[in-house]
């Protein structure tokens, strides 16, 4: 099964990109043609089950086709089972996917109480072996979706960096609010920085991408400014407004 023994990884630019959010139900192939011809630079999957892949489930092998034009492209896994995790890697080596996405960060409560999704957040040591055990059998880059914790009490995003940083973790993807939070209040763009401040701290090259009410132009200057990432994810920011890549690219053209 060894695939990669000498942990090479493909080539891939996740600085000074704006990317489409995986969403689960909506980021659908036609959904994300759309976004791609409407400015987004970087698409990803909605999140798909490792373990339906790994058994050949119809509904989750249909998720993984894609039209060309949606290159570069990212698959979004969730899972907690590692052998279940390197199956499905090994079929979706097949699909010529550019990188590939671990979810730590679903709220749903079903995949919370299966250990997936946010779950992964109390678990930092089983993120690690997931990215270490992905990184020995393929070469394309690993990355993670992360959430600031499960609760207010528990925000623990910084020891879920440092677990997936020692796994060699390509790039991390931070929505800053908790799972308790859902999708309520507002996105502490503060957390974002402080992953930020650690990486760079450690002189270390993993890019840190922004998540979490990038709804305007305005929330775009504010974000970059705040936590200094270079890329940005939009998830509902995009459902809001669907020229919201253009009018950024249009900003950057004018400073």
């Amino acid at each position: 099964m060894i695939m990669n023994p000498n942990n090479k990884t493909k080539q891939f630019n996740f600085n000074n990109k704006l990317f489409l959010a995986p969403m689960d139900k909506i980021t659908n192939n036609e959904f994300r043609t759309e976004a791609k011809n409407n400015g987004a630079d970087v698409v990803l999957t909605e999140l798909i089950s490792a373990k339906g892949i790994a058994n050949n489930s119809n509904i989750a092998l249909a998720k993984l086709k894609f039209d060309k034009i949606q290159h570069p492209i990212g698959v979004q896994l969730f899972g907690n089972n590692i052998e279940e995790f390197k199956n499905a890697v090994i079929k979706i080596e097949n699909y010529n996917f550019d990188f590939i996405n671990i979810n730590c960060g679903c709220i749903s409560p079903r995949l919370f109480k299966e250990g997936c999704g946010a779950a992964l957040l109390k678990r930092p040591e089983r993120i690690f072996k997931i990215i270490k055990n992905l990184k020995s059998i393929t070469d394309l880059p690993i990355t993670i979706k992360i959430r600031s914790g499960i609760d207010e009490n528990h925000l623990n995003y910084l020891t879920v960096a440092e677990y997936a940083i020692k796994a060699k973790v390509d790039a991390i993807f931070v929505h800053p609010r908790t799972k308790k939070q859902e999708y309520n209040g507002i996105s502490d763009w503060n957390i974002i920085k402080e992953i930020k401040q650690y990486v760079d701290s450690k002189k270390l090259n993993i890019p840190i991408i922004a998540n979490g009410d990038i709804n305007t132009v305005e929330d775009f200057i504010n974000i970059k400014k705040i936590t200094k990432c270079n890329s940005f994810m939009f998830g509902r920011g995009y459902i809001k407004n669907n020229n919201i890549f253009r009018e950024i690219k249009n900003n950057l053209k004018m400073d």
